[in-house]
């Protein structure tokens, strides 16, 4: 009789993996450990070199789920200041906003998020939907091969889980995501009227983020938490057979 149990001991950020097998009177045990990827820091509610906003923003780095302790509502870097007009408004315990000492390395950390995509966007498209709030996606686009611009226009996008852009963003429409939204280049927020732009969780652009029209960005570290589980990949440290 053939017998295979695998067990899974989480401890921390550790995971620790023990499979152990019985074929007729022998038996052999393997131990491995894997360590998962960790989920990206979090500067602030918005982070870009640079940030500007205009119209009815709201950046709010108070955590929307009470967990975690709270983030600036707003990251820059190298003595950039917030640019705005018209009603804009970044609240936080932790500050208004925060000038970081260097740059974050945004590329890098999209370039070590890619390999978990569940979905892949090859064009600029209108009214999306991934995911929902049981089921956390990790959505890709190498926006850097798109034409004619190199960028990625979507108009009406509604999802759960890290949406991964190499390249530049530009979201248009409605826009409600839940989880984090981080890209490499610049990302775009922008419209009026009913056109709504609602994320609980996080943005980070490499470069710029532009929040123009009716913004709202929430701190959530569940959200986050929830679309980094899903991300998740392991990495084996070592293992021992006895």
């Amino acid at each position: 009789m053939n017998k295979r149990t695998l067990l899974a001991v989480i401890c921390g950020c550790l995971p620790l993996f023990c499979s152990a097998s019985l074929v007729s009177a022998a038996s052999k045990i393997v131990d491995v450990e894997a360590v998962g990827t960790p989920p990206p820091s979090i500067a602030g509610a918005v982070y870009g070199q640079s940030v500007t906003g205009n119209g009815n923003v709201s950046v709010v780095g108070n955590d929307n789920c009470g967990v975690e302790s709270s983030v600036p509502a707003i990251a820059f870097d190298l003595g950039q200041s917030l640019c705005c007009g018209g009603s804009v408004s970044a609240t936080s315990s932790a500050g208004a906003t925060i000038d970081l000492p260097a740059p974050l390395d945004i590329a890098g950390r999209v370039a070590s998020l890619t390999p978990s995509q569940t979905d892949v966007i090859t064009a600029d498209a209108n009214n999306l939907t991934y995911g929902s709030a049981t089921d956390y996606r990790t959505v890709y686009c190498d926006a850097t091969v798109l034409s004619p611009d190199q960028e990625l226009d979507l108009n009406g996008l509604t999802g759960y889980g890290i949406l991964i852009v190499k390249g530049d963003l530009d979201l248009g429409g409605n826009l409600n995501w839940h989880g984090l939204i981080i890209v490499s280049g610049n990302v775009s927020m922008h419209g009026g009227g009913s056109d709504a732009k609602n994320v609980l969780g996080a943005v980070m652009a490499q470069t710029t983020s532009e929040l123009q029209g009716k913004v709202t960005v929430n701190y959530d570290s569940c959200e986050i938490a929830k679309a980094s589980k899903a991300n998740t990949t392991f990495t084996v440290n070592r293992w021992l057979s006895r």
